[in-house]
């Protein structure tokens, strides 16, 4: 009973799946990648298109609409085809990265799969993946053109972070539903000059700078080797197919080439390395591995992020209210309006904001738009007295 319990849970880790599409051929693929996932682990599937509004430039907005919505339910009919379940299908307007974010929220989303570029083309990630790989709350899943949709092989690059042991977790749990094999590679990084001091001192002083000797690399090598088995055996699954393997080298470069030369069909890594700023949201690791995919990969990082992620945010928005306020005194209405604009982005419904917003219109001479933010800003404050 109790192992049936356990199963239960872990199907549960994946209740949700958002898989959001711009109906290319690659897009279709990830979709497919999402349904095969989705039937593994009992998720529903939720499908966000975005219908940027720069189009309106190109075509009138009823007509994008319009070609949005027969895509999108063409999209819909061929991943339920696959027999997976498709819980809804969204249309909104706006810029993609944003509108994925907030439905993440708005579907309580556990994980997002995006297609990527080809690596063949420059920037083979694409803008939208990135920017939704150093925001979303939730991991994200990137599946490039050429990725299997059968996982055989789970390759885990593995380090001391956090983020890296919910990756070993996420891994083991996701070879165990495919009936995959799992390989964990940590690598230790071969320091240059650059990496220890953080900038290039100049030939003269690189004598007084003490590069690691092959001695020192070996026993980082077998301290870490030691460190991912016990790892490993601490997550109580005898019987599972997994290897362990350490390396030197560049992390990012020895990841790829490992996932490639060892045909893996799912990589599954922390987005944020061990880094002391922790509003780093996308580590340098994740990023280069991100721009070369292989395989399809799993990024994921740990809660600690997303606190510091939160604290910048506030403090940005506070940042932009109190420059509003001082330029509007200042009587620079047109920069006032401008940095309160960007308070409200973070913060809507800020009642303070919007008050300043409205004097700033009014002096400006825009009384109609003063008016409607004058009378919005009672609606909040009354709004939050009940």
């Amino acid at each position: 009973m109790k192992e049936k319990e356990k199963e239960k849970e872990k199907e549960k880790d994946i209740e949700t799946i958002l898989f959001a599409t711009n109906f290319t051929e690659q897009a279709a693929h990830a979709g497919k990648f999402a349904a095969e996932l989705a039937k593994r682990t009992g998720a529903r599937i939720v499908i966000v298109h975005a219908a940027d509004e720069v189009s309106e430039s190109l075509m009138p907005r009823n007509q994008v609409l319009r070609f949005a919505k027969h895509w999108l339910s063409k999209t819909t009919a061929d991943v339920e085809a696959t027999g997976a379940p498709v819980a809804d299908s969204i249309l909104e307007q706006g810029r993609a990265p944003e509108v994925i974010l907030q439905t993440i929220d708005e579907v309580d989303a556990n994980l997002v799969v995006l297609s990527t570029r080809s690596s063949d083309e420059p920037g083979g990630l694409g803008l939208i993946a990135e920017r939704v790989l150093r925001r979303s709350p939730v991991p994200v899943l990137l599946v490039p053109p050429h990725a299997s949709l059968e996982v055989k092989k789970v390759l885990c690059a593995f380090d001391r972070s956090e983020s890296a042991a919910h990756a070993l977790e996420n891994a083991a749990a996701f070879a165990e539903r495919f009936g995959a094999a799992l390989k964990v590679i940590h690598v230790v990084r071969e320091p240059d000059v650059e990496d220890i001091l953080g900038y290039h001192p100049g030939k003269q002083l690189l004598d007084e700078v003490k590069i690691p000797s092959e001695g020192e690399i070996e026993t980082l090598i077998r301290s870490g080797e030691e460190f991912v088995k016990s790892s490993v055996a601490s997550l109580e699954a005898p019987g599972r197919d997994v290897s362990v393997e350490a390396r030197a080298g560049t992390p990012a470069r020895e990841i790829i080439a490992l996932a490639a030369r060892g045909r893996f069909d799912l990589l599954v890594l922390g987005a944020v390395g061990r880094r002391d700023n922790p509003r780093v949201y996308l580590g340098r690791t994740a990023k280069k591995v991100s721009e070369n995919l292989p395989c399809a990969a799993l990024f994921l990082r740990d809660a600690d992020v997303w606190q510091s992620q939160i604290e910048e945010e506030i403090e940005e928005m506070a940042r932009n209210y109190r420059k509003g306020r001082q330029l509007r005194k200042q009587r620079k209405f047109k920069l006032a309006i401008s940095k309160l604009r960007r308070c409200l982005a973070k913060a809507p419904y800020f009642a303070p904001a919007i008050e300043e917003l409205s004097k700033a219109y009014a002096q400006s001479g825009y009384k109609a738009e003063a008016k409607a933010l004058s009378k919005k800003a009672r609606l909040v404050r009354e709004k939050l007295r009940k």
